[in-house]
């Protein structure tokens, strides 16, 4: 009788950094046409030859292409801080931890019109689609929770 095989976790560092360099890749090509030719005109066809990558790793990473557009938010709301809540960045940690109610309130105002100039765009456009495609519908109806929750923090 042989043994059952035992099977190995599989935990690459340099795998994980070479996917984190795909999903950056493939974000960064869905702003840039996203930009250029807004929402519903850009495919998924073209966001992963804009990344090099083919159309099935967009879908095994994303989903969907409303997806794809989150992440794009996502990204903008990170400010390029890697963490994992938009109010882990240095800027909301500044504004939580401030002592001084006006240095505080001054220091919102000036990382949400930072917020706002990076990701209004991208949100407006999740918004005005969002009323016309039922999954995005829902998406934006989530982020307006997160924005809610993230506010009254």
């Amino acid at each position: 009788m042989t043994k059952p095989v035992k099977k190995r976790t599989y935990d690459s560092p340099v795998r994980q950094e070479q996917a984190a360099q795909t999903r950056a890749r493939i974000v960064h090509s869905a702003a840039r046409l996203f930009e250029a030719r807004g929402y519903a005109p850009t495919t998924i066809r073209q966001i992963a030859d804009g990344a090099d990558v083919a159309v099935d790793t967009v879908y095994a990473i994303f989903g969907s292409k409303p997806r794809v557009l989150t992440a794009v938010i996502d990204e903008r709301l990170a400010g390029g801080a890697r963490v994992g809540n938009v109010m882990d960045r240095p800027e909301a940690l500044a504004v939580r931890d401030e002592t001084d109610q006006r240095r505080q309130i001054d220091l919102l105002a000036h990382d949400l019109a930072n917020v706002v100039t990076r990701v209004g765009p991208m949100f407006e456009m999740l918004r005005a689609a969002a009323s016309v495609e039922p999954q995005l519908a829902k998406v934006y109806k989530e982020m307006q929770a997160y924005r809610a929750a993230n506010m009254a923090r």
